[in-house]
């Protein structure tokens, strides 16, 4: 393998792994709030991503 094969195969399992991290962010976010019953502001959360971020402020995830 060249060094520049490493550097994509590196750069991919950053990116797959940044990926991991924010959707177990989301779930977690996602299963405090049915847990709380606020069911309105998961389904806003859904479609407002400067909302999501206040929540997941709020929860401290």
């Amino acid at each position: 393998m060249q060094s520049w094969e490493e550097k994509i195969l590196i750069k991919q399992e950053g990116i797959a792994e940044g990926e991991r991290i924010a959707l177990e962010r989301i779930n977690r976010l996602n299963q405090k709030l049915i847990e709380q019953g606020r069911f309105d502001d998961l389904t806003k959360a859904v479609s407002d991503s400067v909302y999501q971020k206040k929540l997941l402020k709020e929860f401290k995830i």
